[in-house]
This record gives C-alpha cells, sequence and structure tokens, in this order.
C-alpha cells in the first residue's frame, strides 16, 4: 500500500490573528504564572434566504467558506461551473457582538 503525501490545504487560520484567540492566565507546570493566547470558539448563525439555517461553533477564520461549506455539504446549493450566478443571498451573524454592531456577511 502506497501512502500518499497529504497536500498542503490551501486556507488556514492565521494564528498572528487577535480576533481568533483570547489572553488567558495561567500557572504553568513549574508554578510560574503565566500569559498565554488561546483559540476561542464563538457562535456563528447562518441564515439563506432570510431563513436562519444552523448555528455553527468556529473560531471565525473565513466564516464565508465555513458557510458555503456547510450549505454543499447538506447539499442546499447545487452549484456547477457551467451554471449561471444565482441569486442566492447567504448572511451570517455573529452573536458576541452589539445588536448595534453586528457585521454580516452577505454574499450574492
Amino acid at each position: 500500500m502506497k501512502i500518499e503525501k497529504a497536500p498542503i490545504p490551501l486556507i488556514v487560520p492565521n494564528p498572528d490573528d487577535p480576533r481568533l484567540t483570547e489572553r488567558v492566565r495561567g500557572t504553568d507546570q513549574t508554578g510560574a504564572d503565566v500569559e498565554i493566547r488561546v483559540p476561542v470558539e464563538r457562535p456563528l448563525t447562518l441564515y439563506l434566504n432570510a431563513q436562519e439555517i444552523v448555528t455553527m461553533m468556529t473560531i471565525g477564520d473565513y466564516p464565508e467558506y465555513l458557510a458555503l461549506g456547510y450549505l454543499l455539504n447538506q447539499n442546499m446549493l447545487n452549484i456547477t461551473m457551467s451554471s449561471p450566478r444565482s441569486n442566492i443571498t447567504m448572511t451570517c451573524r455573529w452573536w458576541w457582538c452589539a445588536p448595534s454592531t453586528t457585521p454580516t456577511l452577505s454574499k450574492s
């Protein structure tokens, strides 16, 4: 059996993006106080054509690809290279934002 080397991923999280982590204080194995940044998952609610579809947990990097991948995986979208561009609106809402500043992502 021949084992192929895994291809390099096209999209990877940026570990230096401060939006993806929070500072946490703790104690290391020697008893010393430490402060490190750890990844944080947050809820992301996906709407398709103004209908709530699902709330997913994500670190928040590339939410549009997560949403598109989910819809394709669930067979809720059918995209072919030869089909014309459709009029589907996809919106993602981040629930940890204040209501007046909630960013939305729309793709048409």
